[in-house]
């Protein structure tokens, strides 16, 4: 085989698939914009966190400073908001982790539909397993919050 008929026969061989990969599809569409939702709002929920820290700091030293020039009651007011900022502090952070988490499993599923798409499963499968993969995370999920609890 000469090195023209090579080529040309890898190209024909590599233009299925990647015409495949090219086309659009509008579960990768929405794919796409799941992902880019989901780092939106773990931007978000990181700069809550941000803010809520710097709130504790602030309340912690109004506290401390109050403390010092003897005013019960204003460092019993700066105390309760230390404890309100700690609060959103840990609930900005539980959002954060779960944001983190559906990031990972919508860049999963993107992943895993274009894995499928290139290997020319047919798309009723492509769901199908889709949707076994979601009940199986739900199930997963469920035992989690059972061990917790």
């Amino acid at each position: 085989m000469n090195r023209s008929t090579a080529i040309l026969a890898a190209v024909l061989f590599a233009s299925p698939s990647l015409a495949l990969a090219q086309a659009p599809n509008p579960q990768l569409q929405n794919d796409k914009e799941q992902i880019k939702q989901d780092r939106q709002q773990l931007k978000q929920d990181q700069k809550d966190v941000r803010d809520a820290h710097k709130e504790a700091i602030e309340d912690r030293k109004a506290m401390r400073d109050a403390l010092k020039d003897g005013d019960k009651e204003k460092a019993a007011q700066y105390r309760d908001e230390l404890k309100q900022d700690r609060k959103d502090m840990r609930d900005a952070k539980k959002d954060m982790k779960k944001d983190r988490h559906d990031l990972r499993d919508d860049k999963r599923d993107a992943r895993d539909d274009l894995r499928d798409r290139r290997d020319g499963k047919p798309e009723k499968r492509t769901q199908e397993m889709r949707e076994k993969r979601n009940e199986f995370r739900e199930q997963k999920g469920e035992r989690r919050e059972n061990k917790r609890n």
